[in-house]
């Protein structure tokens, strides 16, 4: 199957305003990305490509992709884009979530370098449908940001522009279609922080966006207010712009807290270690004297309360670090609402 001078090799994604492929120039033999649109009616997709184009082509931003051609092929419009290889943040996190505060913040850095550069473009571009998704982990551990369907120049917003979010990334005034500005990126990132902390994709039921310090993680008190700030359903009380968000988190102190557990302490910590002493003593005096039944009791109760002990401990420090993981994988999985429809 050939798109243009393009040799499709295989599907990379499918949305709903196209597919995405990997193709092959037949005369360079180098590859791309080939983004499609769907014909309809109205014609929307392919206006929504060719936006997407008009955004991309002044960009040059090594973590963007470059446009390299945009053509006809029938009734097929298409967009050649550089192929990145990597993995996909959104399986990547599904794999790996929750990632430690340190690693996250390290990547939240990197795609709010990417934001910051859209937002001081003449005039700003305001991405709109930031999420896992749309995010790529090259080869290098370099954030790549894809898919600018979405994305809007600040102030050049028209009555005909189709508001686009998915549920529990976009900000409510995306959804609402109004009052749409650099801050509704600034929550998108902030959901995105939230999945990297606590392994619960918020684009799950219930779309919701919990306080991160009602939960037993070892995540600083610091870094769950940045998250808090990041998605204030408010936009006058959330962070405004890039540039307060990178000053934020150079900010940061003590993204870790480990979360004592005095319980262990005061409790498991002496009971484990006054059992392997008895047992010892146990063990030791079978061997000088006469084993008797009581002395077989004796021991093979230290044993038992030993190995109790022992696992009790580290099923309290695993569901410490994990809990939310397990809240995640008893959530009902629906597929992820996507909104598109025409701004009144």
């Amino acid at each position: 199957m050939y798109i243009g001078k393009y040799k499709i090799i295989k599907e990379l994604g499918r949305g709903a305003m196209g597919k995405v492929y990997l193709g092959e120039d037949s005369q360079l033999g180098k590859l791309y990305a080939i983004k499609t649109a769907i014909q309809t009616p109205d014609g929307k997709y392919v206006e929504a490509l060719k936006h997407e184009c008009h955004i991309m082509k002044n960009l040059s931003e090594r973590f963007i992709p470059y446009v390299v051609d945009v053509g006809q092929d029938g009734d097929i419009t298409y967009m050649v884009m550089e192929y990145i290889e990597g993995e996909n943040l959104q399986d990547y996190l599904s794999k790996h979530a929750p990632l430690s505060p340190d690693r996250a913040v390290d990547y939240i850095k990197k795609i709010t370098d990417i934001i910051s550069y859209l937002h001081s473009q003449n005039p700003g571009i305001i991405f709109r449908d930031l999420k896992p998704s749309n995010l790529i982990i090259d080869n290098n551990d370099n954030i790549r940001l894809l898919d600018f369907g979405a994305g809007i120049e600040a102030y050049h917003m028209t009555d005909s522009l189709y508001i686009m979010g998915t549920y529990g990334y976009a900000a409510p005034e995306v959804l609402e279609g109004k009052n749409i500005g650099r801050s509704s990126d600034i929550y998108s990132l902030g959901a995105i922080l939230y999945f990297m902390l606590t392994g619960i994709d918020p684009a799950l039921p219930p779309y919701k966006i919990e306080d991160i310090q009602e939960a037993d993680i070892t995540v600083g008190d610091s870094l769950c207010k940045l998250v808090n700030d990041m998605t204030n359903p408010s936009v006058s009380k959330r962070i405004s712009t890039c540039q307060v968000l990178e000053d934020r988190i150079r900010d940061l102190k003590d993204c870790s807290k480990a979360r004592k557990l005095y319980r262990d302490y005061l409790v498991f910590y002496p009971a484990f270690i006054l059992g392997i002493v008895y047992s010892s003593y146990y063990i030791w005096l079978s061997y000088v004297k006469e084993c008797i039944l009581y002395n077989k009791l004796y021991i093979s109760l230290a044993i038992l309360l030993g190995l109790i002990l022992i696992k009790r401990t580290l099923d309290r420090q695993y569901d410490n670090r994990h809990f939310i993981r397990k809240r995640r994988i008893n959530l009902i999985y629906t597929e992820k609402r996507v909104v598109f429809f025409p701004r009144h």
